[in-house]
């Protein structure tokens, strides 16, 4: 009998094609193996019982990287079918529906050949069928060698030797290649010749300075982790004052010296995604103090690549590795463009010649008891987006927020997620954006139907919408903000079928509403295809402008003007000024971002937001210090109405009370958590999707489901998508094709 098994999902450059060569052969089945333009497609001739055999083998054994979306299996009638099982040439329908390969961590069989290999040791390039550079190196699809910048490094005699022995665990990898043949290092300033640059970059380090290095995602600035001074000159020359840092570390023992890690945590920084984890920061670890000001959780990460790995063996110690770029500009993927751009602020280059076809940051993700909360996909979670709810057909590209800049489309029933970009008020991150998708469009074959974009009539992303609208022909279409937030978390759940009424409660920095209206304390019902918007926090005077999101007190001035903090806050001038404007103010906002940051101003924790949520951040993170020294403390709950200002004035009290910063920031993140779950018990909620950006905050998460487990009620936070505005151009996508 003939049979063809199509296979759709996360099998190519997955080592997919050679596991069914291998398994095939074990199995004595004659037939074909090739990547085809929905997935991979397998054609053999055996007996029924053998082909189930095949089949659930291939379930239960697939490559740790892969992941099966759709199996169809079907019987043939006339395949031609010779003698033995082949890999073959890739086979072109004209029409792609193909879930596209992320980029892998390095794998532990590649770090052993770095350490062991003849014409691999203390190579940069070294990769396998299951780690290494894939969407990044990608200019076109089925993910086969030619259709790869490292298609421009012939393969040598050995490494086509291994390209075409089944024994060999570089069996079909389309990124072979070796110091013979591959990629090379080079510095600038130029090293004198015969000089090894990964001892030059480590001499550089030794010495205090700061190195960029271009990994195959693009560049990384990297310093000692362990040296305030050269910390503090790395702040001074990126203009990044108090922001925190990522820092990477050798492996996972060494992690362990300095930070406390949960199973879930390690698992997450040893998985084929690799992403930078925000651990809880002991007080006696050898990392500077500045790293990350005032906060008591550090992202680190393990090395996702081979060039990383190499530096920090030689280093011995952990590494600042933060992204290369200006502040606002996006990543930098290129030599030329570094040079340029990072001048006065790296004092060495270690580059390479493989074009970067998507630059990608590192994902930066945290886990919440057992809920995984990503802060930025990017490098080993995107371009996919693999939710609880089915994607649309039609080909519809959502444009998101302008903040955290990604798009997503649908196109044939799949979902996808660019990388992060960065902020669209750089004309940079603007143009790559534009880039990124327009290389999409044309190497998907893309025809889009319709555009999304954010109902805010300034965005930067609705102006990118209009320009591929006016030049495709295609209608735009405005979802609301805080609505996007909310049919994120329900996509990422499944729950657009849920015949209960489902509360969705959406708490974020800003967001437009109507008018004059700003939003980020929103609360929505869904119930069967409809959202209906819920009135309960109260709105109140912008001042300023965008200031007002910068300066906390601002904020304070704003919700509470009768603080008898205002005065130590502002000179006599000012506050004649701030006073004038917000009473002649039409603008209106509530926001629960911005009631952290009149929590941060009245506390005195910071009077400034020198990049996003730093005040809210801040906040949490003196919160949590004070219930780790009170472990037994029962938070105190504030007795508050639904205007912001009786919170402040509940801490104001409790200020004149005598009682601690910590003790005050506690309850204040507990009572927002109760006020929360009691109005869902009131009004007779029992599931509950909670979304926006404020669901970052660790505490908050901990509180809110705390209480809403005491009263049986189920909450969702986003898992799969971002809460923050990188899950935007899901929620849009996901509105636009379930909200009537």
């Amino acid at each position: 009998m003939y049979w063809r098994f199509s296979i759709g999902g996360i099998v190519q450059g997955v080592g997919f094609r050679p596991f069914i060569k291998k398994l095939a052969d074990e199995l004595k089945i004659n037939g074909r193996v090739f990547n085809s333009e929905q997935g991979v497609v397998v054609e053999f001739a055996a007996e029924r019982l053998i082909a189930e055999t095949f089949r659930k083998r291939i379930f239960d054994e697939k490559p740790s990287a892969a992941w099966i979306e759709s199996f169809v299996k079907s019987s043939e009638q006339d395949l031609k079918i010779g003698d033995g099982f082949s890999i073959d040439p890739s086979m072109n329908s004209g029409v792609l529906n193909l879930r596209l390969t992320p980029d892998f961590k390095l794998c532990d069989s590649c770090i052993e050949d770095l350490k062991t290999h003849p014409r691999r040791k203390d190579y940069a390039f070294t990769t396998c069928t299951i780690c290494g550079p894939r969407f990044s190196i990608a200019k076109g699809f089925p993910f086969d060698r030619e259709q790869l910048s490292i298609s421009d490094f012939k393969m040598c005699a050995d490494c086509s030797r291994e390209y075409i022995d089944v024994k060999d665990r570089r069996f079909h990898s389309q990124t072979n290649s070796c110091k013979t043949c591959g990629p090379q290092l080079d510095t600038y300033p130029e090293a004198p010749k015969g000089t090894n640059l990964i001892e030059e970059a480590v001499l550089y380090l030794t010495q205090g300075k700061i190195i960029a290095v271009q990994t195959t995602t693009g560049f990384l600035l990297m310093a000692d982790a362990t040296n305030e001074k050269v910390i503090e000159r790395l702040r001074s020359r990126k203009n990044r004052p108090q922001k925190p840092f990522a820092v990477v570390y050798q492996d996972l023992d060494h992690l362990a010296e300095d930070f406390k890690i949960e199973e879930n945590q390690a698992e997450l920084l040893c998985s084929a995604v690799g992403p930078i984890v925000l651990l809880e920061s002991a007080s006696n670890t050898k990392l500077a103090n500045n790293i990350a000001p005032g906060l008591n959780e550090i992202g680190v990460m393990l090395p996702s690549n081979p060039l990383v790995y190499l530096i920090i063996q030689q280093f011995s110690k952990p590494l600042i590795a933060t992204s290369g770029n200006r502040g606002g500009s996006p990543l930098i993927a290129n030599i030329d463009e570094a040079k340029l751009l990072l001048e006065g602020i790296v004092d060495l280059y270690l580059y390479h010649h493989l074009e970067i076809v998507h630059p990608m940051d590192d994902s930066v993700t945290k886990m919440v008891g057992d809920h995984p909360i990503i802060i930025r996909p990017a490098r080993g979670l995107t371009p996919n987006y693999i939710g609880g709810t089915k994607a649309g057909n039609n080909t519809v590209i959502a444009f998101g927020a302008d903040m955290k800049a990604h798009y997503a489309l649908f196109h044939e029933g799949k979902c996808y997620l660019s990388p992060y970009f960065g902020n669209l008020e750089s004309f940079e991150v603007q143009e790559r954006m534009k880039f990124s998708l327009r290389h999409l469009i044309n190497v998907l074959d893309l025809i889009p139907q319709e555009f999304l974009i954010d109902v805010h009539p300034g965005y930067f992303s609705r102006a990118l919408a209009e320009s591929f609208s006016n030049e495709f022909k295609v209608p735009l279409k405005s979802i609301p903000h805080h609505q996007a937030h909310f049919c994120s978390g329900l996509a990422d759940h499944g729950l657009f079928q849920k015949k209960t009424s489902i509360l969705g409660i959406i708490l974020d920095g800003v967001g437009f509403l109507e008018g004059e209206k700003l939003g980020g304390a929103e609360l929505f019902e869904y119930h069967q295809g409809e959202i209906t918007p819920i009135e309960v926090f109260s709105f109140y005077p912008i001042i300023a402008g965008d200031k007002m999101s910068t300066e906390t007190r601002l904020s304070l001035l704003s919700i509470y003007p009768d603080s008898k903090a205002i005065p130590g806050l502002f000179n006599h001038v000012e506050l004649e000024l701030y006073h004038k404007l917000r009473m002649i103010s039409k603008g209106r906002i509530r926001s629960m971002g911005r009631l952290f940051d009149a929590a941060a101003a009245l506390l005195g924790i910071t009077q400034i937001n020198s990049y996003e949520g730093e005040a809210a951040m801040k906040v949490e993170a003196i919160a949590a210090r004070y219930l780790k020294h009170h472990s037994h403390y029962q938070p105190k709950h504030f007795k508050v109405d639904y205007g912001f200002e009786s919170y402040l004035r509940a801490i104001e009290d409790g200020i004149e009370e005598g009682r601690s910063i910590g003790e005050l920031a506690l309850n204040f993140i507990a009572t927002i958590a109760y006020q929360l779950v009691s109005f869902a018990l009131k009004n007779q909620y029992k599931e509950v999707v909670c979304s926006g950006g404020v669901f970052q905050n660790g505490l908050l998460i901990h509180f809110i489901e705390d209480y809403a487990r005491n009263v049986q009620i189920n909450l969702y936070f986003n898992s799969i998508s971002s809460p923050n505005d990188s899950g935007i151009p899901i929620g849009q996508l996901y509105h636009n094709h379930h909200i009537n």
